[in-house]
C-alpha cells in the first residue's frame, strides 16, 4: 500500500513536471513567434522605407534628365540632394541588415533555449519513468 502510494505520488509528480515543461515550451514558442513576427514587421517596414527612398531617387534622376533648361546651379543642388538620398537609402539598408541579424540571433537564442527546455523535460520524464519502472 505504501509502495502504491509512492508510485502514485511519483506519477503525479511526473505529470506535474510534464505539464510544467509543456507550459514552458508553449511560452517559449509564443515568444519565438512574437520575435519572428516583430522581425518580419521590422524588415517589411525598413524595406518599404528603402523602396520609397529608391523611388524618390529614381524620380530625381528622371527629373534631372528631363530638365535640360535648368541652370548649372539648380543641377548642382539636385545632384547634392540625390547624393544625400542615396546616403539615407544606404543607411536604411545597413540598418535593415543589422536588425535582420539581430532578429536571427534572437530567434536562434530562443530556439536553443527551447531545445534545452525540451531536453531537460525529456530527461526528467525519462528519470521519473526509470524510477517508476524500478518500483
Amino acid at each position: 500500500s505504501a509502495q502504491k502510494d509512492f508510485v502514485g505520488a511519483l506519477r503525479a509528480n511526473l505529470s506535474a513536471v510534464q505539464h510544467s515543461a509543456s507550459k514552458a515550451v508553449k511560452g517559449l514558442r509564443a515568444k519565438l513567434a512574437k520575435k519572428e513576427e516583430e522581425a518580419a514587421d521590422t524588415k517589411w517596414s525598413l524595406e518599404s522605407e528603402v523602396g520609397k527612398e529608391q523611388k524618390y531617387i529614381k524620380d530625381l534622376e528622371a527629373n534631372l534628365s528631363d530638365t535640360k533648361e535648368a541652370s548649372e546651379k539648380a543641377r548642382a543642388k539636385l545632384k547634392e540632394q540625390l547624393s544625400d538620398e542615396k546616403g539615407v537609402a544606404h543607411e536604411l539598408r545597413a540598418n535593415l541588415s543589422a536588425r535582420a541579424r539581430s532578429a536571427k540571433e534572437a530567434v536562434a537564442d530562443l530556439e536553443a533555449s527551447l531545445e534545452k527546455q525540451e531536453q531537460e523535460a525529456s530527461e526528467t520524464k525519462s528519470s521519473l519513468e526509470g524510477r517508476l519502472g524500478k518500483e
